[in-house]
């Protein structure tokens, strides 16, 4: 099995980091998405893969994950609420 993934969507910082370090390795390709979720991959069959992520999708679809955003000074879509250091 090659040890490879084809794709990647994460933030801007974090694939620019990731690319400086692995320069012949990773090709940085922008979009448009304007909200990003946070989620775990496990190879396909895995058995963790709804042992987590079915919980956590109701975690973050719940009240808990916008108060728990609020008290960092966050929206629920993690970006920084508008007075408290936001754009």
């Amino acid at each position: 099995m090659e040890k490879r993934i084809d794709g990647f969507l994460s933030s801007e910082q974090l694939i620019s980091y990731e690319q400086k370090r692995f320069p012949h390795k990773i090709a940085q390709h922008p979009t448009d998405f304007k909200k990003m979720r946070l989620g775990f991959v496990f190879p396909q069959g895995s058995p963790l893969r709804e042992l987590i992520n079915a919980p956590l999708m109701r975690i973050m679809e719940g009240p808990e994950w916008q108060k728990m955003a609020a008290r960092y000074g966050l929206t629920p879509d993690l970006e920084p609420v508008q007075g408290r250091g936001g754009k």
